[in-house]
Parts: C-alpha cells; sequence; structure tokens
C-alpha cells in the first residue's frame, strides 16, 4: 500500500480544513477521518481494495473544503 499517498492526502485534508474558506471548519475533517476509518473496515469486511477505499474516502469532501479556492489540485506523485 501506497503510505506515502495516503499520508499526503492526511496532510492536504488537513489543511484545507483550516484554511479560513472552507466554511465547514474543522469538523468536516474529523468527519473525514471518520469516513476513513468506517471505510478501512468495510473494505476489509467486503473484500473491497483497501488503499483505493482508503484514498476515495480522504477525497470524498474535498471540493466542499475547497469551494472558494481557484486552484484545485492534488499533486499525486
Amino acid at each position: 500500500m501506497r503510505t506515502d499517498i495516503i499520508e499526503y492526502l492526511q496532510k492536504e485534508v488537513y489543511h484545507r480544513c483550516k484554511q479560513p474558506t472552507n466554511k465547514f471548519g474543522m469538523g468536516c475533517y474529523y468527519h473525514i477521518e471518520a469516513v476513513v476509518k468506517n471505510a478501512e473496515i468495510l473494505s476489509e469486511k467486503y473484500g473491497a481494495d483497501k488503499e483505493t477505499v482508503i484514498i476515495a474516502a480522504w477525497l470524498h469532501d474535498i471540493k466542499a473544503n475547497t469551494l472558494l479556492q481557484k486552484d484545485f489540485k492534488i499533486k499525486i506523485l
């Protein structure tokens, strides 16, 4: 599993949730973090690709956190 990508996404989501342009505040980060934990459990239960599910969970609300930002890019190397 590419833990470097997952760690990058976690930091990026945290950073975006802290921005003053995020109208939902830090509560949205804790929501996303809970979704990631649940997604990981469900991926194991249903045999889904854990890495893909975790990445999708980190990104599932990213647009909501960037509504007022022009630059909506996440760099994954």
